[in-house]
C-alpha cells in the first residue's frame, strides 16, 4: 500500500545513524555528558536520540528544529572545552569544528521553551554533514505541509521510535496508554484503548507488551479508526454507496470526485474524473481488499475510502500553492513583504532584552524586512550598538548582528532582504556602520542601482527576481532634490519648523531660543496652513513620546546621514510623508514612507483610494504604535487590503495577528514575498476599498462551511469549541459577527461538532459576497472551554477546495501538531444577489429554462384562442339583437323593463372585490423593500461619512490629551519609583560598607583581646616557673618554650579569626547580592505594574471612545472594523443556534483588547 507520498529520500547513513556525545541541557547540574546514538527515521519525521547507557529514547520533531550550527558559527557551553569525555573521534579536529548545536522547540523566541541541544561528533566531516541535512529537513516545505494521513504516519513513527524497548523491540501497553492520554489519568480513555487493542487481537493487558512488527501502520490505522469511531465518515460512505454494495464502485467514486470539484454538470471532464477515480481506487485499496469480490479492484472499501479522505490527494488547499507558483518578475511594490518590527527584542518594549538570536530566527521564518535601531556605543571606540533607545534594554554589538545577518540572510529564501535602519549614530559610528556593511556583506550588498532600473523619475521598482541574493539598506539619504524650498524630506532635526515660502528659507529655527521654538511649534500645531512641521520619519514612537514629555519641548537632535551611509541606499529611500497628491506628482517609486498603525488607519479612513494608488507605485511600511509596551500586534488585515507591502509586526509575540502573518507567508514556498491581487496593482481599477460594492471584472464568491468533527490524540482537555474567522476586504458584505461551534459529543479522542446528517444545513457557517476572494482568508481555531489554545489553521479562500476535507491543525508558529485535525464540508460558489438569481439559473440550467418558456408560450396561445372565441360569440349575439324589431308599445315597455332588470341583475357591482380591493402591506414586494433599505442605508452611510471625520478628529484630540496626561503621569511615576529604589539601593550599599567596617573593627578588637590574653598567660606561666624552678638555665628554657607555645597559639587563633571574618564577609556579600537582586525584581515588577496600569487606562479610554463614537457599522477606524468579519456559531444544542451580539461576544472583545493593548 502506498500510504505515503513524501518524496524525501533519507540517505541510508542518516537512517543507520552516528555515535555522539550529548552535553547536558541543564547548566545547573554538574557537567556529565552522555554517550548517545543519533538517527533519522525513514520518512525524515524525527531525529531519534538513544542514550547508550540507559537505552532511554527521545524523539525530536524535525520540523521543530529551527537552526543547526557547527564550526565558527557555534559557541561551546561553559566547561565543554575542559571536559575530555566530549572530545571523541578525530583528535586532530578542533572540538568546535566537531560541535553540533540544535535550537529546538514550538517557539522561535528565545525563552525557556526554546531548547539548545549540544552534541559532539567524531569528526568535522560528520558534524558538517549532519548540520546540513538536519537544517534541510527542518525547513523542508513538504515536511511542513503534510496531509492528515501523513500526520498519522508521523504519529505512528513517534510511537514506534519513542516507546520501543530497544532490547526487546517491544512497546509497553502501559506506556502506550500514558502516551495517548498525555500522561493524565482517564479511566474511560484507558478502557477504550485496551478494548481497541483487544479488538485488533493485540496484547491489551496493562503490563503486556506489543511486538514492534505487530504494530504496523495498517494496524495502527485500524487502531485509529476504532478509537475515533468516525460516524460522520461512515455515513458519508453509505451516502455515496447508493446501491448498498458495501463498497464504492468506479461510478460512485467518479460522481463523488465530481461533487468534490463542485462540477456536478461538467461533461467535459468526464474522462478525467473517471481516470482519477480509477487511480485513487488502485492507490488506496489495500492488498487485503483484492481478495474480496471486487472486479479488477474497481471499487473501494470504507478503510481505503477514509485513507483517501485523509490523503494529500484530498488536501483542503491546492497543493501547487505551497510551491513557488507566483510571478516574481513584477515590481517590488506589487508584493506583500514579510516584515519585522524591532527585530532585536525578545520581550516587551521596555523590559525585554536584545538578542542576536532573534535576527537568526526571524530570518529563518522567511522574513524579508528586519529592523536595526543603531546608537553610538557606550565605549569610546565609536563602535555602534543596537538597542531600544530611551529604555533599559541592554545593547548588542552592531557588528555581531551584521555577521549573523550575513550568515542567515538567504538560508531559506533567495529573495531580497531589506534592512530598515533607525539611525541615531554620530558620523564616526556611521562611518564604521558603512564600512561593516561593505566588508561583511560583500557582493550581497546592493551598492548601486541596477542599470535596468535607475533611481530616477518614472522608473518602476525592480522585481524580486532582479534583486535575488541582494541586501537593500533603508536609511536616511542625503537630500538630492534641492529645487524645492520646503521639500527637504530628509530633515536631520525633529520638530524643525520650515517657514512659509515667502519667508527667508535660510533661517533655521532650530538655532533660535527654546521659547521661540515652542511658540512656533504651538502656532504651527494650531494653524498648520501657516507652515509645515516636519517630524523625522526615522524617529521612533518612543522618541516622540519622550520628546513630548520633555517639559522644555526642546527638539531632540536626530542623526544626519553621512555620505558613506547615504551612498548605500537604493530603492528604499525613506522620506517623511507629505500628501498623496505630492507623492503622485513626484512619482518616485524608489522613495518610501513609514506610518504608525494609527496614522495608517487615518489615511485609510480619509484617503483610501489615494493610499491604494500610492501602494501600486512605491513601498509603504506600517509599524505598531509606540504605546504597545507589551509588544502586542495589530491586525495586519487592516493594511494588506489597501496594498501596504511591509506590515511590520513584533515577531516575539505569537498572538493572533502574528499567526495570520506566518500563515499568509507560508505559501509560495515560504519565500517571504506574496504577490498582491491584481486589482490592487492595476491603476485602471478605480474602486474605494471601504465601500461595500463589487469590484469591476472581479467575481465575488460565497463560502459555506460545516464543521463535522475533530480528531485529537494526546489531548487531555476537551476541545470545547471551534472558531471560524474570515478576514478580507473592508467592503465584504457579510455581517461582522462571530459564531462559535460548540462540541456536541466527545469520546476522549473524537469531537462531534455538527449534524452528521449530510442533507442538513444546521450549524452551517455562511460567508456571503466575498468581494475579493484573492484577499480573503479563513482561520480555524480550536480551544478548550477555558480558552486554552489547542490548534489553528490559516487558509486563503482563493486556495480552498470545495467538498469534504480534513484540516491538520498547527501550533502558534504555524508548524503541524500531527495530533489534531478537523473534518469539514466546504461549499464554494459564485455569489449572486437576489435580482440576478433568475438570470443565473437560466444560464446554469438552460434546458429547464427552455421548458419553462415553452409552457409560458402554450398558455399565451390558449388565451389568444379564448379571446377569439369570445369575440365570435359576441358578434353572433349582436347580429341576433339587430334582427329583432319592436311591433307595439307594450312590447317596447316589456323590453325596457327586461333591460332594466337585466342591467341590474348583470351589473358588475355585484362582484365587490373587483372594486373594493386596494393595495395592502402584503402587496409590498421583498425586492422593493430591499431596494428601499439599500437606498436608506446609502444615505445614512453618507451622513456617517460627512460627520465621521469631525468625530474622529474629536476622538483623536481627546486621545492626544489623555495620552500626554498618561505619559507624563507614567514618566513621573517611573522616575519616582526609580529614584526611590536607587535611594534604597544606596542605603543597602551603605549598610554593606558599615557591616564590612564593623567586621574589620571586630576582628581587630578580638585580635587585641587574644594578644592581651596571651600576654597574661605568659606572665602567669613565668611566675609558676619561677616558683617551681631554682635552676636558671631550666627557668630560661621553660620560659622560652612558654613564649613559643603561646606565640603559636596566638598565630593559630589569629588565623582562625581571620578565616571566620572572611566567611562572614562572604555571607555578607551573598546577602548583598540577594538584596540587590530582590530590590531589582521588586523595582522591575513595580515598573511593569506602572506600565500596565497606564496601558490599561489608555485601552479603557480608547474602547469607551470607540463604543461612543464608532458605533456605526460603516466606520473603519477601529482595529478590527471592516477588515475582519469573524463568523462564530454558538450553539447550546443542535437545535438551538443563535449569534452572539457584540456585547456578548467575549472572544471578539478579547481579540480587540489584544490588538489595542499598549
Amino acid at each position: 500500500m502506498a500510504s505515503s507520498h513524501i518524496s524525501n529520500e533519507i540517505p541510508v547513513d542518516l537512517q543507520s545513524g552516528i555515535d555522539a556525545v550529548k552535553w547536558p541541557e541543564d547548566s545547573k547540574k554538574p557537567s556529565n555528558p552522555s554517550n548517545v546514538h543519533l538517527s533519522i527515521d525513514t520518512k525524515g519525521f524525527y531525529l531519534t536520540c538513544r542514550d547508550q547507557n540507559t537505552n532511554g529514547i527521545e524523539c525530536f520533531d524535525i520540523t521543530l528544529i529551527h537552526d543547526v550550527r557547527t564550526g565558527s558559527q557555534n559557541l561551546l557551553p561553559r566547561g565543554a572545552e575542559q571536559c575530555r569525555k566530549v572530545n571523541i573521534g578525530t583528535l586532530g579536529d578542533p572540538l568546535l569544528s566537531k560541535w553540533l548545536t540544535i535550537n529546538y522547540g514550538d517557539t522561535f523566541v528565545p525563552s525557556p521553551y526554546l531548547r539548545t541541544i549540544h552534541f559532539s561528533c567524531k569528526s568535522r566531516k560528520i558534524a558538517e554533514e549532519w548540520t546540513k541535512q538536519l537544517f534541510y529537513y527542518g525547513h523542508n516545505q513538504r515536511l511542513r505541509n503534510l496531509s492528515s494521513l501523513e500526520c498519522l504516519e508521523k504519529f505512528h513513527s513517534k510511537i514506534i521510535n519513542s516507546l520501543i524497548n530497544f532490547d526487546t523491540q517491544t512497546i509497553s501497553v502501559r506506556k502506550l496508554i500514558q502516551f495517548l492520554c498525555d500522561n493524565s489519568r482517564d479511566n474511560n480513555k484507558e478502557n477504550k484503548i485496551r478494548q481497541t487493542l483487544e479488538y485488533l487481537k493485540l496484547p491489551y493487558g496493562i503490563d503486556a507488551t506489543i511486538d514492534k512488527n505487530q504494530f504496523t501502520f495498517d494496524i495502527f490505522f485500524r487502531f485509529y479508526m476504532r478509537l475515533m469511531d468516525r460516524p460522520e465518515t461512515d455515513d458519508l460512505f453509505k451516502f455515496i454507496d447508493k446501491d448498498h454494495h458495501g463498497y464504492l464502485s468506479l461510478e460512485d467514486m467518479k460522481e463523488f470526485i465530481k461533487k468534490q470539484n463542485d462540477a456536478p454538470n461538467d461533461r467535459s471532464g468526464r474522462n478525467n474524473y473517471e481516470q482519477q477515480a480509477e487511480d485513487f481506487i488502485k492507490k488506496y485499496t489495500r492488498h487485503e481488499d483484492s481478495s474480496k469480490e471486487i472486479d479488477n479492484l474497481q471499487g473501494m472499501y470504507y478503510e481505503s475510502f477514509l485513507k483517501y479522505l485523509l490523503s494529500f490527494d484530498n488536501l483542503i488547499i491546492d497543493p501547487t500553492k505551497l510551491n513557488l507558483f507566483m510571478d516574481m518578475d513584477k515590481p517590488l511594490a506589487h508584493y506583500f513583504i514579510s516584515s519585522s518590527h524591532n527585530t532585536y527584542l525578545a520581550g516587551s518594549q521596555w523590559t525585554g532584552r536584545a538578542s542576536i538570536d532573534m535576527y537568526r530566527y526571524v530570518l529563518l521564518t522567511g522574513c524579508r524586512c528586519i529592523e536595526l535601531d543603531v546608537v553610538d556605543g557606550e565605549s569610546k571606540n565609536d563602535e555602534p550598538e543596537i538597542k531600544h533607545i530611551y529604555t533599559p534594554v541592554k545593547p548588542v554589538r552592531f557588528i555581531d548582528v551584521i555577521v549573523a545577518i550575513r550568515e542567515y540572510a538567504f538560508k531559506v529564501t533567495p529573495y531580497p532582504l531589506i534592512l530598515s535602519i533607525e539611525n541615531h549614530c554620530g558620523p564616526k559610528a556611521q562611518a564604521k556602520m558603512a564600512q561593516y556593511f561593505v566588508d561583511i556583506f560583500g557582493a550581497q550588498l546592493l551598492t548601486e542601482p541596477l542599470k535596468s532600473h535607475p533611481c530616477d523619475g518614472h522608473y518602476p521598482l525592480p522585481s524580486p527576481n532582479d534583486l535575488k541574493y541582494k541586501i537593500l539598506i533603508k536609511n536616511k539619504k542625503l537630500h538630492q532634490h534641492s529645487s524645492s524650498k520646503i521639500n527637504n524630506q530628509n530633515t536631520p532635526i525633529i520638530h524643525k519648523v520650515i517657514t512659509p515660502s515667502n519667508s527667508d528659507p535660510s533661517t533655521d529655527t532650530s538655532t533660535a531660543s527654546s521659547s521661540s521654538t515652542r511658540s512656533s511649534n504651538d502656532s504651527l500645531r494650531l494653524n498648520p496652513r501657516n507652515g509645515i512641521l516636519l517630524e523625522d520619519e526615522n524617529l521612533s514612537d518612543e522618541e516622540r513620546i519622550m520628546n513630548e514629555l520633555d517639559p522644555t519641548n526642546e527638539p531632540i537632535p536626530e542623526s544626519k546621514a553621512t555620505k558613506a551611509m547615504s551612498d548605500l541606499v537604493h530603492y528604499t529611500v525613506p522620506v517623511r510623508f507629505a500628501t498623496f497628491v505630492r507623492a503622485q506628482e513626484l512619482n518616485r517609486s524608489y522613495e518610501m514612507s513609514s506610518f504608525s498603525e494609527d496614522k495608517g488607519q487615518n489615511a485609510i479612513r480619509d484617503y483610501a483610494n489615494d493610499f491604494l494608488i500610492y501602494n501600486q507605485r512605491q513601498l509603504s511600511r506600517i509599524y505598531p504604535r509606540g504605546t504597545r509596551f507589551d509588544s502586542s500586534n495589530y491586525n495586519p488585515y487592516i493594511f494588506w487590503p489597501i496594498g501596504c507591502q511591509m506590515v511590520a509586526l513584533n515577531y516575539q509575540t505569537l498572538d493572533i495577528p502574528m499567526q495570520l502573518n506566518l500563515g499568509l507567508f507560508s505559501f509560495n514556498d515560504a519565500c517571504g514575498y506574496i504577490e498582491k491581487p491584481s486589482v490592487l496593482c492595476d491603476p485602471r481599477q478605480l474602486f474605494d476599498p471601504r465601500i461595500r460594492k463589487n469590484i469591476e471584472n472581479v467575481v465575488s464568491c460565497e463560502v459555506h462551511i460545516k464543521v463535522l468533527s475533530g480528531q485529537f490524540f494526546c489531548q487531555s482537555r476537551e476541545p470545547a469549541y471551534v472558531d471560524i474567522h474570515m478576514y478580507g476586504m473592508y467592503g465584504d458584505t457579510s455581517k461582522r459577527h462571530e459564531r462559535r461551534i460548540l462540541v456536541k459529543q466527545w469520546n476522549g479522542f473524537q469531537a462531534i461538532y455538527g449534524n452528521t446528517n449530510l442533507n442538513s444545513n444546521a450549524l452551517t457557517t455562511k460567508f456571503l459576497n466575498i468581494i475579493l476572494p484573492e484577499m480573503a482568508s479563513l482561520r480555524f481555531a480550536v480551544s478548550a472551554d477555558d480558552g486554552t489554545f489547542i490548534g489553528q489553521c490559516f487558509i486563503p479562500v482563493a486556495y480552498l477546495r470545495p467538498g469534504y476535507h480534513h484540516i491538520p491543525l498547527r501550533n502558534k508558529i504555524n508548524i503541524l501538531t500531527c495530533t489534531s485535525s478537523l473534518f469539514i464540508f466546504i461549499e464554494k460558489k459564485i455569489y449572486v444577489n437576489d435580482k440576478d438569481q433568475e438570470f443565473v439559473n437560466r444560464l446554469i440550467n438552460p434546458l429547464q429554462s427552455q421548458s419553462h418558456n415553452l409552457n409560458t408560450e402554450d398558455n399565451d396561445q390558449d388565451i389568444i384562442s379564448l379571446n377569439r372565441v369570445t369575440q365570435s360569440h359576441n358578434s353572433i349575439i349582436k347580429e341576433l339583437e339587430e334582427n329583432i324589431r319592436p311591433t307595439n308599445p307594450s312590447m317596447l315597455f316589456d323590453k325596457t323593463n327586461w333591460y332594466q332588470t337585466h342591467a341590474i341583475a348583470g351589473s358588475a357591482f355585484h362582484n365587490r372585490n373587483c372594486f373594493c380591493r386596494i393595495r395592502s402591506v402584503n402587496d409590498i414586494k421583498p425586492e422593493e423593500v430591499l431596494e428601499r433599505n439599500r437606498m436608506i442605508e446609502s444615505k445614512l452611510q453618507q451622513i456617517s461619512i460627512d460627520y465621521q471625520k469631525d468625530l474622529d478628529q474629536s476622538k483623536q484630540a481627546l486621545i492626544h490629551l489623555y495620552t500626554k496626561k498618561f505619559q507624563k503621569q507614567q514618566y513621573l511615576e517611573y522616575e519616582l519609583i526609580t529614584q526611590y529604589y536607587n535611594e534604597f539601593e544606596t542605603k543597602i550599599q551603605k549598610d554593606f560598607k558599615a557591616q564590612l567596617s564593623n567586621i574589620g573593627i571586630t576582628l581587630e578588637n578580638e585580635k587585641s583581646l587574644v594578644e592581651d590574653s596571651a600576654k597574661s598567660q605568659i606572665k602567669q606561666e613565668a611566675n609558676q616557673i619561677n616558683q617551681a624552678e631554682t635552676n636558671k638555665n631550666r627557668i630560661s628554657l621553660l620560659t622560652d618554650r612558654s613564649l613559643q607555645t603561646n606565640a603559636q597559639i596566638v598565630r593559630s587563633t589569629m588565623n582562625t579569626l581571620e578565616k571566620m571574618s572572611e566567611q562572614v564577609k562572604e555571607v555578607l556579600q551573598i546577602n548583598l547580592r540577594i538584596s540587590l537582586h530582590q530590590l531589582e525584581e521588586r523595582k522591575r515588577m513595580e515598573i511593569e505594574k506602572c506600565l500596565e496600569k497606564y496601558s490599561s487606562q489608555f485601552n479603557d479610554l480608547e474602547n469607551r471612545l470607540q463604543r461612543l463614537i464608532h458605533n456605526d457599522e460603516y466606520n473603519i477606524s477601529q482595529n478590527n472594523s471592516p477588515l475582519l468579519y469573524d463568523t462564530r456559531m454558538t450553539s447550546a444544542s443542535l437545535s438551538n443556534v443563535y449569534p452572539y451580539s457584540p456585547s456578548e461576544n467575549l472572544t471578539t472583545s478579547q481579540l480587540q483588547r489584544r490588538q489595542t493593548t499598549d
